[in-house]
């Protein structure tokens, strides 16, 4: 629905020569809606015609939102910044309520309230996604913040630290391990970057272990410690099962890979890919991934590899990887991270085969992106 208004807006602002000159001269647009484009032509081969079509109306926000971003002139760096403040207070609208709901769920008796997918509950998110938006809203306050220390005041300076405390106490609650090892990445590379700009290496030493330390502190009393040690253990445990797993996406990846390799160049097509991972867990006797239907490989990359081949995961690699190193070289902190979050959630997840996750990337990948050109061009 939001991104209806969105296009509903867009089309109403006329002056389309204008908006087709700026998609043209912007070699990023391009490049951006090549994964969408990539996801059109793999109909032509794909035998399932009705989820290629589910599979193009999921991701459609792909192809819509570079356009509709990358499209409009008059977006500069106060608007980009005001986008910025509404979805970290979005994010902190949502956090505050699962905590209040978490916490009538305490008084009624619900033993692990704080934690896991409970928190998500009243939301209708998958957790691991869930921690992943406050992920990014952690991102855009730590930059904003380290951006505008100088001018804004001190309550607002002690909201947005307290605010960046509830954010990633959260993510802990949130017990998603992929979640909680990409926010201590992300404090790393935000200390780092002040350590160098500060001359201060003791703060890339100190800040992350404050976090981390203060995390753990809070949420030792919870079960999230278990749920690591439980993993921990599964990734060492021998198996006598007959596929030799006992980790269960280690399972997945390998049974998308076994698949990459019937189809190498150019995958089994946009609407065939889950419908391979099903044929083979039958095979395979896997009673609880057949029972859901659409149990993905559980990382992004794999998905591409298997859906697409060679071409569309190299496509892939592409995209993502070319604006990392733009970014880079820009010392463009907020994409760097953004970046590397998106990166290292596709390591476990598929991403883009949600909504929640499709509209997250291709807005904030495209914004950044034109706040990014935009500092360069001045």
């Amino acid at each position: 629905m939001s991104i209806g208004f969105l296009a509903v807006t867009w089309l109403s602002m006329g002056d389309w020569r204008l908006r087709g000159k700026n998609l043209l001269k912007s070699p990023f647009f391009w490049l951006f809606i090549s994964v969408y484009v990539i996801h059109i032509l793999g109909i032509s081969y794909s035998e399932n015609q009705q989820r290629a079509w589910k599979e193009l109306e999921i991701k459609a926000s792909l192809l819509a939102l570079p356009i509709m971003l990358f499209s409009t002139k008059h977006l500069i760096g106060k608007h980009i910044q005001k986008l910025l403040i509404s979805f970290i207070i979005g994010a902190l609208i949502m956090v505050m309520g699962s905590y209040f709901f978490a916490l009538q769920g305490l008084f009624a008796g619900v033993k692990d309230s704080f934690f896991y997918y409970h928190l998500s509950a009243p939301w209708g998110l998958n957790i691991v996604y869930y921690a992943m938006i406050v992920n990014a809203a952690f991102i855009f306050l730590a930059y904003l913040l380290h951006h505008n220390w100088k001018v804004v005041t001190i309550p607002i300076k002690l909201v947005g630290l307290l605010t960046i405390v509830i954010f990633v106490v959260f993510v802990f609650l949130s017990a998603s391990i992929l979640q909680v090892i990409a926010l201590i990445v992300l404090v790393v590379i935000f200390s780092m970057k002040l350590a160098l700009k500060q001359k201060k290496t003791w703060i890339t030493i100190l800040a992350p272990l404050l976090v981390i330390g203060l995390s753990f502190l809070l949420v030792s009393q919870f079960k999230v410690v278990d749920r690591f040690t439980i993993h921990y253990k599964r990734y060492k445990l021998k198996t006598n099962n007959k596929d030799g797993f006992h980790n269960r996406r280690l399972q997945l990846w390998q049974i998308a890979y076994d698949n990459i390799k019937v189809n190498p160049i150019i995958g089994v097509g946009t609407g065939d890919g889950q419908d391979v991972l099903n044929k083979t867990y039958a095979q395979k006797g896997l009673a609880a991934y057949t029972k859901k239907g659409n149990y993905n490989a559980h990382n992004q990359f794999l998905q591409f590899g298997l859906t697409f081949g060679m071409v569309g995961f190299l496509l892939f690699l592409v995209s993502l990887l070319w604006p990392l190193i733009v970014a880079l070289k820009a010392k463009d902190l907020v994409y760097v991270l953004f970046m590397v979050l998106m990166i290292l959630s596709m390591l476990t997840e598929c991403i883009l085969q949600r909504q929640a996750g499709v509209v997250l990337f291709a807005f904030f990948n495209s914004l950044l992106a034109i706040k990014m050109l935009k500092v360069k061009e001045v």
